[in-house]
């Protein structure tokens, strides 16, 4: 297993359907393509409480997401 798929690996429901939102709008599904800037802010959001309010996920794991999916 690569290190992306262990960072991407058991993520909380929220914070996968964002991803998936995101990658399909980035990806330019037509259903998605129009809403980029709102997946964005959901997954950004989403990071920020998957690793400070529910604690499920680490700082570090936290950033390797941000870098990933918000920052490309």
């Amino acid at each position: 297993m690569s290190y992306d798929e262990l960072q991407e690996k058991d993520l909380p429901d929220y914070l996968q359907i964002d991803i998936e939102n995101v990658t399909k709008a980035l990806n330019g599904e037509k259903s998605h393509e129009n809403l980029l800037e709102y997946y964005w802010m959901l997954l950004a959001s989403s990071i920020n409480i998957a690793q400070i309010n529910d604690r499920l996920i680490s700082p570090v794991h936290a950033e390797y997401l941000r870098d990933k999916y918000l920052w490309r």
